[in-house]
């Protein structure tokens, strides 16, 4: 036994330095883990690789250890929350797009615009109408005032980075601006849960990232990263042969978490499916109904 891996020593806020707080994410393993590995099992400048790389943790961990990585996750939830986690943006920028995208949505707000709207950016387009399943899940208000922020992010932003920063923080928000009890990790309604306000929720969130990525900015301003985000099945990684020095991941925990119901809410707000159903069937450990219409033996 080596006690000093259970890290019993690293408090809760060690362990959400730099991004690793931007969203929350199941089953994480902490960062402190993730870095020990990299340091001690591979050298400066080689590639670092995660077939299942969730929110994250490992790539962020290798850039900030002046390794190179490559990380792929099936979820594109888990592609977008890592993609924000590992750029940094130069802080000034930043607070100049977000500080216009607050008036923006209040512009929006005192104009009293509630109409549905159908907006398209360079790479997905966005329809906020009869969706059953944001019905079910959120309350007029928050629907709204979550269709308006999310109007306002896709509007302003053509900086794919700020884009994804700010989607991100939405995403963080949307279980908390719902009726999914939050202490669940299946998709049950609580009746007497306070739901989050939306734009208090939002705001509040992206003044925390904004500090962290301002911690982060300062951390890589003179490491070049070269850092590679894969949306494709582990078994399809494209990467040479033989060119990992290092593999530090942690697998699906397929009999505890259903990951396409967990993230049900952001892929249905973002636009990754139009139905539950089809977005389940790419991942593992999902509980579907297959139909075996022929069987040859």
């Amino acid at each position: 036994m080596n006690d000093s891996w259970a890290f019993e020593e690293i408090t809760r806020l060690e362990r959400s330095y730099l991004t690793h707080s931007y969203h929350r994410y199941p089953a994480k393993f902490i960062p402190q883990l993730a870095a020990r590995l990299i340091k001690e099992n591979s050298q400066v400048g080689e590639v670092i690789c995660d077939p299942f790389m969730g929110s994250g943790t490992t790539l962020v961990e290798a850039i900030v250890n002046d390794r190179r990585t490559y990380g792929t996750d099936i979820n594109p939830v888990a592609v977008m929350i890592t993609r924000a986690k590992t750029t940094p943006i130069d802080p000034q920028y930043l607070q100049s797009k977000i500080s216009a995208l607050k008036v923006k949505i209040k512009t929006h707000i005192i104009d009293g615009s509630k109409q549905n709207l159908l907006l398209k950016s360079d790479d997905f387009a966005v329809l906020f109408s009869g969706n059953k399943r944001i019905d079910y899940w959120f309350p007029e208000k928050q629907k709204r005032d979550l269709t308006i922020i999310l109007s306002g992010i896709i509007m302003i932003n053509k900086d794919k980075n700020v884009r994804n920063f700010l989607l991100c923080a939405f995403s963080n928000i949307l279980k908390g601006c719902s009726r999914w009890m939050m202490k669940s990790i299946k998709p049950i309604i609580d009746k007497n849960k306070t739901i989050n306000d939306a734009y208090s929720s939002f705001f509040i969130h992206i003044q925390k990232m904004l500090n962290k990525n301002r911690q982060f900015w300062k951390v890589l301003e003179e490491k070049k990263i070269d850092c590679t985000i894969d949306n494709v099945d582990a078994r399809k990684m494209r990467i040479n042969d033989d060119s990992v020095a290092l593999i530090v991941t942690s697998p699906p925990y397929v009999t505890s978490y259903d990951y396409a119901d967990l993230h049900q809410l952001t892929a249905i707000w973002l636009r990754y499916t139009e139905k539950l159903s089809e977005f389940r069937t790419k991942f593992i450990g999902s509980f579907q109904k297959r139909e075996l219409t022929e069987v040859k033996l």
